[in-house]
Parts: C-alpha cells; sequence; structure tokens
C-alpha cells in the first residue's frame, strides 16, 4: 500500500537475468527491511527462475514528537519521520524523551503503546471529550490530555489524569459534564489525585476570557 513495487524492487538488489541459486535469500530481506514502511520481509525462491517476496508495512497508530515528529507502529516502534504526504490524522503523543527512543527502545515502545491505548480510550469518550488535540507525557505527573469538548469552553482543556490514566477518563469526563451543566468553563482539570480519587479540581475560566487564579474542588459521583 506504501511502498511501490519499482522501488521495493530498488532495494532488493534484483536484478532480470540472476540465477535464482546465486542470490542470497536472508541477504534481499535484510535490504527490504531497509526500506522504511517495510516491517518484515520474507523471500523464496520459485523454482524454476523466480523469487517470491512477502512484504508487511509497517501501520502509523501515532505520532510523536522527538525533536521532529515521527510514525509509531501499533507496538509503539518508530519506524519513520514524519513527511508530506503521510498521514497526518493520527494521535499525537509528546513529552517522550529521544534518548529513550534510541537507548532504551523497549521502555519507549510501552509509554509508546500506552498512549496510543490511552487515546482509544479517550476517543470512547468522543462525545463528551470532543477532538484529541494532544496527549502528553510527564515521567513524574504522568498522562494528561489536550482536548476539545463541544460545550461551552472558550478552549482546549488540559485534563490531568496521572500514572493511571485509564481509570480516570471516565471521572474527568463526567466533571466536564456537570461544569457544563453549572454553565462553567473548565481551562483545566485534575483527575489524577490518589488519596482522594474522587475529588477533581478544576481551574475555570473567568468572563473576560482570563484565567481564574483559584482553583475550585467539585465532588462528581463515579
Amino acid at each position: 500500500d506504501r511502498a511501490a513495487h519499482e522501488t521495493l524492487v530498488a532495494y532488493s538488489g534484483v536484478r532480470d537475468g540472476q540465477s535464482i541459486l546465486a542470490v542470497d535469500l536472508d541477504e534481499i530481506a535484510q535490504s527490504l527491511e531497509r526500506h522504511p514502511w517495510v516491517a518484515t520481509a520474507s523471500v523464496a525462491r520459485v523454482f524454476p527462475d523466480r523469487i517470491r517476496v512477502v512484504i508487511r508495512e509497517h501501520v502509523p497508530s501515532a505520532l510523536v514528537s522527538l525533536e521532529g515528529l515521527y510514525l509509531v507502529n501499533e507496538s509503539g516502534v518508530v519506524f519513520k519521520r514524519w513527511s508530506a504526504g503521510d498521514e497526518s490524522d493520527l494521535p499525537l503523543i509528546t513529552g517522550l524523551s529521544r534518548d529513550v527512543a534510541t537507548q532504551e527502545p523497549t521502555a519507549f515502545a510501552e509509554l509508546a503503546q500506552t498512549g496510543i491505548e490511552l487515546s482509544r480510550d479517550l476517543t470512547e469518550w468522543n462525545e463528551t471529550l470532543g477532538p484529541i488535540e494532544e496527549i502528553h507525557y510527564d515521567e513524574a505527573l504522568g498522562w494528561s490530555a489536550m482536548v476539545r469538548p463541544p460545550m461551552s469552553t472558550p478552549d482546549v482543556v488540559h485534563l490531568a489524569l496521572g500514572l493511571d490514566p485509564h481509570r480516570r477518563i471516565a471521572l474527568a469526563a463526567q466533571s466536564l459534564v456537570e461544569l457544563d451543566r453549572r454553565a462553567l468553563s473548565p481551562a483545566a482539570s485534575w483527575a489524577d489525585g490518589d488519596k482522594r480519587p474522587q475529588r477533581v479540581h478544576i481551574r475555570l475560566w473567568g468572563e473576560s476570557q482570563s484565567l481564574v487564579t483559584a482553583q475550585r474542588e467539585s465532588e462528581v459521583p463515579q
């Protein structure tokens, strides 16, 4: 779907007229896997005179910001720098470390997978939370999301979801519904507390669209 036939032939290094017994199948597979969209390649001889190649391509699941935008697959593996023409309607994950990506790829992949799963969980609350602008990771504070609820808010809302974000989404969404019922416009919501997990801290927008400095607390039913 994404790697053109002619380009794959060039990567393979196979030329018309070569003996199929003379080519190194493993070497061809390794050459093909250097193509940014190729996840795996398997190569076999088909007698009397053919080489069969089976390609599995990467499927992008998110964009990650690492001093530039990169595509990651569902396993959290970075496989390509994003370029014009690549898919852009993907979750954007920020806050991940380029050093971790290069030095600890397994740990990075686990974090990226969490971000991808979090974007899917947030999408299930789309009617309340609206489009997801960004998903952010902080080593100390955990996960947060910037969303654009279809309510009375003037702009995006920052949702702090902590180190166990999946359990906090429903609480954050319910708090936005309650605030909308009261005709209050939140700028940020902290549903990340551990001592009192049912307490949500809210920062509101003022009538002049400036931020109200005081934080308010609201007990929201589970």
